[in-house]
């Protein structure tokens, strides 16, 4: 089970009380529009730009809470939102490991994030000051994502992922490196290269172009799911049959939904685990809802796809159980 740590760079939201920048950051009249459910994309950390195949994003979930990719690994703050005053409380984050460019403009992301504390906002740009009126963070306004994560996997080679990113461009997951790919001119299919790296793309089919070899390569739908799971921050994903249902772990919460239309969203609590036999339950209640969940670390079979999973995992939603499979996302 993923595990995740909490950076305390600030150790409570009252350590980082210093006094509001009087400058730029502060010099616009009156309260600007609401950040609560905008998404935006670093340009620039620290006036050293950024990685074009790694994105650093910030969501602001609401006005206590901002959560996105700090460029590897999914982040989550607690924060106070005031006029355009902008202060961090302890940043969370999950503990995956990714090429060393990824994790250093992680690193600096994360420094420059925990040292806001002032923003302004001009259309769809929005910086992030530090108590010496510094910009620290540039970012630009992100467009909804309008697809999702796709694996493929190459006979007789590799295997890979690409993920859509701001301009039509994507971002290539190969061989443990992050390659952004530049949409080209193609009379059908979607093609994208970097000049060394190359991948056309139609349907469930694809080819890839690298090291001057070319490979036929098809989706797996599978890994997609799996894939496309990971980006948008699930650490844990379980599935099962007759009714068909899945439940994701998020950090914050538990998403459950079957084949009858049943779509439940919990606060995330934290596990109880058995010392002898490593179970793991999760146990969450609302006013209308009580669930429970079970995990075991031994292999499961799904019932009807054959595929394999780490993880039996038992659930139960207002008395009605649920049994099934799954794996964590690291």
């Amino acid at each position: 089970m993923l595990r995740f740590f909490a950076l305390t760079l600030c150790v409570a939201l009252s350590a980082c009380q210093t006094a509001a920048p009087a400058g730029a950051a502060r010099s616009l009249a009156g309260v600007p529009a609401s950040l609560s459910g905008t998404s935006w994309v670093a340009e620039d950390i620290d006036g050293g730009g950024v990685l074009e195949a790694v994105q650093s994003t910030l969501t602001f979930e609401s006005e206590e809470r901002i959560v996105g990719s700090a460029g590897c690994n999914n982040y989550f703050v607690p924060i106070l939102l005031s006029g355009t005053t902008l202060r961090s409380g302890a940043i969370g984050s999950t503990r995956r490991a990714c090429p060393p460019p990824a994790m250093s403009q992680e690193r600096l992301f994360l420094r420059a994030l925990a040292a806001v504390t002032a923003f302004r906002q001009e259309d769809r740009t929005l910086l992030l000051f530090d108590a010496t009126d510094h910009v620290r963070v540039r970012l630009t306004r992100a467009v909804e994502r309008a697809e999702t994560a796709r694996a493929f996997d190459c006979a007789e080679g590799p295997t890979f992922v690409l993920v859509p990113v701001l301009g039509g461009d994507v971002a290539l997951e190969l061989d443990r490196d992050i390659l952004r790919l530049t949409r080209q001119p193609t009379g059908s299919g979607a093609r994208y290269s970097d000049g060394k790296v190359t991948v056309w793309n139609k349907g469930r089919e694809a080819s890839l172009d690298v090291g001057g070899l070319t490979y036929r390569c098809t989706e797996s739908r599978v890994r997609s799911v799996r894939a496309d799971a990971r980006l948008r921050g699930v650490d844990f994903r379980a599935t099962g049959n007759e009714p068909g249902w899945a439940l994701e772990m998020l950090q914050d919460r538990i998403v459950f939904l079957d084949q009858g239309g049943a779509h439940l969203t919990l606060p995330r609590p934290a596990p109880q685990v058995d010392p002898e036999s490593g179970e793991m339950v999760y146990a969450a209640e609302t006013e209308g809802h009580r669930l429970r969940v079970l995990i075991r670390e031994r292999e499961c079979v799904d019932s009807m796809s054959g595929e394999r999973a780490e993880s039996s995992v038992a659930v139960e939603i207002d008395g009605r159980a649920y049994r099934g499979c799954g794996y964590a996302l690291p």
